[in-house]
């Protein structure tokens, strides 16, 4: 009798292993990758300005532009793959990743790195929402 027990016993822990495995989250996307997303959807034209400079991103489905007039005068785009509410911004010209974009509503923080040509921090505003 208590090796019966014991089976259902082992079994039962088994069980409840599975389940919370089962349960846990990866990570990972399903659909089109607005996990975590607070606010609406990171695809839009977003606008701002700093220095004497003003710019506008427009991030579709699947690619990204960033055009800078005024004191600075640049452009770049490409694509991007996106974790959660962050979008990690490849480039076209140089096939490589030059930044982040970040989504908190309507508001798109846009970090460009070293590897582009004005790098820093950029806060823009969705426009039309």
């Amino acid at each position: 009798m208590k090796k019966i027990y014991k089976f259902w016993g082992v079994i039962a822990i088994v069980a409840i292993i599975g389940l919370a495995l089962a349960g846990c989250d990866n990570g990972t996307t399903s659909g089109n990758g607005n996990n975590n997303n607070t606010g609406s959807d990171i695809t839009g034209t977003y606008s701002g300005s700093t220095d004497g400079a003003n710019y506008t991103v427009t991030i579709a489905s699947t690619t990204w532009t960033l055009s800078v007039t005024g004191s600075r005068n640049f452009s770049d785009s490409g694509i991007y793959t996106r974790n959660g509410n962050t979008a990690t911004l490849r480039s076209s010209r140089s096939n490589i990743d030059v930044g982040t974009a970040t989504i908190n509503g309507n508001s798109l923080t846009v970090v460009l790195n070293r590897n582009t040509y004005y790098p820093g921090t950029y806060y823009a505003t969705k426009t039309g929402s």
